[in-house]
């Protein structure tokens, strides 16, 4: 059995909520019952609950771990050593286009996810952890993140989604689209961005702009047909507060120029592309988010 390998499906036959129990083993046949406390032929309990109080299990659960030498476990409750990442946004705001030209602001300060402006954004399109406090929305990894980007785990809130005035429109003028972003070292792998998509067609017609480990920031280019454009430009993120991150859209052309700023927005680098990013080549309205993502381990 390797990483991503299918080990079973949840249900919830014979009780009121999807979960899933399973066992590792090593060296062993049978069950936790016949073989817990045989060192050479550990074997470790799990539970997978769709209750979000029960997962991961209370620390009283670990009441019945008597040792953890008969036991794969290092820990209980069990920690999470795989890949991880933790961003905060400090605001989003798009000039221009936008709710009939008026634009969108949001400086997360309120601390809700449900109330406006905040509410126009959409972050539960997986399970991952996503809080609005401090005065930044937090996007973080953990087991809801999705994986739709081949090699990533990947996380992101998306403005417009469910609320169609807030989509840019071919046709409704320029804008200019501004996230900042805590500026947290990134670790191995790591990356946090702002990107602008082209929205309810079956391209992959996106532009995104985001700062990952090295550090670099990076220009990043899928068109709709054709090779992917990238271009990393190299910071140093010594003393600096916040990593700004810009895409500016021209209606005229549908090109979109990424740029970015590490002295508080005073001024902004451009990042040419070989090719210049476009949205909606291929349809008549995009949409905006903010994203978090980790590289995954190559599975053996």
């Amino acid at each position: 059995m390797k990483r991503g390998d299918v080990i079973a499906k949840v249900g919830r036959t014979g009780t009121t909520y999807f979960h899933l129990h399973f066992e590792i083993a090593r060296d062993a046949t049978g069950s936790y019952a016949v073989h817990a406390g045989q060192t050479n032929r550990r074997v470790d309990p799990y539970a997978i609950e769709d209750i979000a109080a029960f997962y991961p299990p209370p620390g009283s659960n670990c009441s019945n771990v008597k040792r953890l030498v008969d036991y794969l476990w290092t820990a209980c409750p069990l920690t999470s050593t795989g890949p991880q990442f933790d961003f905060a946004v400090d605001f989003l705001s798009v000039a221009g286009n936008v709710n009939g030209g008026a634009g969108f602001f949001d400086d997360f300060n309120d601390g809700s996810l449900t109330t406006p402006p905040t509410s126009n954004i959409v972050c539960n399109q997986n399970t991952a952890p996503v809080s609005e406090s401090g005065g930044f929305l937090h996007l973080s990894s953990a087991d809801g993140a999705n994986t739709f980007s081949p090699g990533f785990l990947v996380d992101n809130c998306i403005l417009g989604q469910d609320a169609p005035a807030f989509r840019l429109n071919d046709g409704s003028g320029n804008s200019v689209i501004t996230a900042s972003f805590r500026a947290d070292v990134p670790g191995p792998g790591q990356g946090a961005g702002l990107q602008l998509f082209t929205f309810g067609t079956n391209t992959n017609e996106t532009v995104n702009i985001n700062f990952s480990t090295g550090p670099f920031v990076v220009a990043v280019s899928q068109p709709a047909n054709g090779p992917q454009s990238v271009q990393a430009v190299p910071i140093d993120l010594t003393g600096v507060q916040r990593v700004m991150l810009r895409l500016t859209f021209n209606d005229a052309t549908n090109e979109v120029t990424h740029s970015f700023s590490l002295n508080g927005g005073a001024t902004f680098t451009d990042i040419p592309l070989p090719q210049p990013g476009r949205v909606m080549t291929t349809g008549s309205q995009a949409t905006v988010s903010v994203f978090g993502s980790v590289q995954l381990p190559t599975s053996p």
